[in-house]
């Protein structure tokens, strides 16, 4: 298993690392090679921006990167891992970072890239200051999104506090979400049993509204139901 991780201060052609990459390796042993390159853009939020600086906390950035490609190249048996990333000063169409993975099969392959480039995204200490127009003016800009499963477990944090939340506050009638926020225990209820369809779970109505209400539907009715 070789990995290779290397920050740039200048700039680099991502399909002739990659192919000089490609011939360090033994031939034939891999089916498949993953890889992404990421370039700057000229635009962000609404924004033109016309040049980025990318910086780093020395050392650490290199060790947490590092461990980025050893986890997936461990996790997913590959071959090899590649991640190649920029630093400095950075104009727009330049590449920022290339990153890659060799495995016998695809799936590996196609998954340990993607894995790499998330967790770069959201892990690994590098600082963006972007130079908009209009007077030169520079911004830092904050952290990237977190990774799928990061939000999907946020996501779901957030439902359970909204379900909690009208759990606590039974007395609030339905009719009065549906004036003031167009939802109500009713539509979660009917929302839970369509995401639980689509993955495959069969939940009736009154099993969803009992999840939702915290109790029997017939039950709320009568305690609360104006």
């Amino acid at each position: 298993m070789k990995t290779t991780v290397e920050l740039r201060a200048g700039d680099f052609d991502p399909w002739r690392e990659l192919a000089h990459h490609q011939q360090q390796l033994a031939p034939g042993k891999d089916g498949a090679c993953a890889a992404f390159v990421g370039t700057m853009r000229d635009f962000n939020n609404g924004r033109e921006v016309r040049a980025m600086t990318l910086e780093h906390y020395p050392g650490m950035t290199e060790k947490q990167t590092r461990a980025i490609a050893q986890r997936a190249a461990s996790r997913h048996q590959l071959s090899a891992a590649l991640i190649l990333h920029r630093t400095g000063r950075v104009a727009p169409a330049d590449p920022i970072v290339l990153a890659a993975a060799w495995a016998p099969h695809r799936r590996a392959a196609f998954t340990a890239c993607r894995e790499m480039m998330e967790q770069l995204k959201s892990q690994a200490p590098f600082w963006k200051q972007e130079q908009t127009a209009g007077a030169g003016a520079k911004e830092w800009v904050g952290q990237n999104t977190p990774p799928p499963h990061c939000t999907t477990e946020i996501e779901a944090a957030v439902f359970r506090r909204l379900r909690q939340h009208l759990r606590e506050h039974t007395e609030v009638q339905n009719i009065d979400l549906m004036n003031l926020a167009d939802f109500c225990r009713n539509c979660l209820s009917k929302w839970y049993r369509a995401e639980a369809a689509e993955r495959g779970l069969t939940l009736s109505d009154p099993q969803c509204r009992e999840i939702i209400y915290g109790m029997r539907y017939e039950e709320w009715k009568e305690k609360y139901q104006v």
